[in-house]
């Protein structure tokens, strides 16, 4: 692989293209939170901004699905653990865009075992959508 590595002294960076339709299997690999990003923030400007600490290989800013506007956070993935961690403690506080960036590791939602459509209060069903 040529990314990162060196010749004559000029260190080799080979950009991903984060704007392919082309998926890979990321679920193993280590992901950043990245939270305060400012609206005008778009997907190629926070991967420069985290492309400097290793291979990049997920990039994600979040948007409501029905305005398309920003959430104000986003994801970035990297291949190893350790480039991750770098990435955390270096970016933490940066300005990305127009303001200071959080950083930290992401944490996968726990999936819902209730059916959609019920209402829950401890053990019993308060109502169905279809009874409203």
């Amino acid at each position: 692989m040529l990314n990162r590595s060196r010749c004559k002294d000029v260190s080799l960076s080979v950009p991903l293209n984060i704007n392919t339709n082309q998926k890979i299997d990321t679920t193993n690999h280590y992901h950043i939170f990245v939270g305060d990003l400012s609206p005008e923030v778009e997907n190629k400007e926070l991967y420069d901004a985290f492309a400097n600490f290793g291979l990049v290989t997920e990039c994600k800013i979040i948007k409501d699905m029905h305005t398309q506007k920003p959430k104000g956070y986003g994801f970035v993935a990297y291949a190893t653990k350790e480039e991750a961690e770098l990435a955390i403690q270096r970016m933490n506080g940066q300005i990305v865009g127009s303001r200071p960036i959080r950083t930290g590791w992401a944490v996968r939602k726990p999936s819902s075992s209730q059916p959609k459509g019920m209402c829950f209060k401890g053990n019993l069903i308060l109502f169905q959508i279809k009874d409203l």
